[in-house]
């Protein structure tokens, strides 16, 4: 006869090793059955770990950051992503928030799980606002993530020209290369992306840098 498995409890979260664990309970042999069956959503993992302030970046509540700043809330506190409060804000759009998390000294330069800083999540995300606020802060405009993409490079890969104008208005290297050594004309004249690949030119892209492909 086949043993029977009774599955009662499905999910729990390790919040530090970003894994599933799952338990079974063995009706034969009385066994309480262990195994990690992989990794959580982001979304499952990230409620455990959302701060008050992290929560208030996310919704532009400015008023609400300033007072659990003033409460000792720590701004460069991150979640299991690695994303802190000013990350938030930056994705999401609030600048306000990113001023009030700014000056109370929150690391303008910090990356999370995959690398990415504040400015980069601004820049997927075109808040244009946002970019200005950490380029005025002196943020590290040529920051590379774990695939030694900068945000212009990223700007570049996801043709986004108001990003790219934002960047290259901010200061950000036009000639920066990613991991194979394409520049982000060489990605815009690969797309066929007239539009970009002009902004580019306009801010001294060079025509003449070259990769291992020639």
């Amino acid at each position: 006869m086949r043993k029977l498995i009774l599955v009662f409890v499905v999910v729990i979260v390790s919040l530090h090793n970003n894994v599933t664990t799952s338990m079974a309970f063995d009706l034969n042999t009385g066994l309480l059955q262990l195994a990690v069956v992989g990794t959580v959503c982001h979304g499952l993992i990230h409620c455990f770990r959302d701060s008050r302030l992290t929560r208030a970046a996310c919704n532009g509540d400015a008023e609400k950051v300033s007072m659990l700043v003033e409460q000792g809330h720590d701004v460069d506190g991150v979640g299991v992503d690695g994303m802190t409060p000013l990350m938030h804000a930056a994705r999401h759009g609030h600048a306000d928030c990113m001023r009030v998390l700014i000056g109370a000294r929150a690391n303008i330069n910090n990356t999370d799980n995959v690398d990415w800083t504040a400015l980069m999540h601004a820049s997927y995300e075109q808040r244009i606002d946002c970019i200005d606020v950490l380029s005025r802060a002196g943020a590290n405009m040529n920051s590379r993530d774990d695939h030694r993409n900068t945000a212009l490079m990223q700007a570049t890969y996801m043709n986004n020209i108001k990003s790219t104008e934002a960047l290259l208005k901010a200061g950000a290297y036009v000639d920066s290369c990613d991991a194979d050594g394409f520049t982000p004309l060489m990605c815009a004249v690969r797309g066929r992306r007239v539009q970009l690949a002009h902004t580019l030119l306009s801010y001294g892209a060079s025509m003449y840098v070259r990769n291992a492909l020639g």
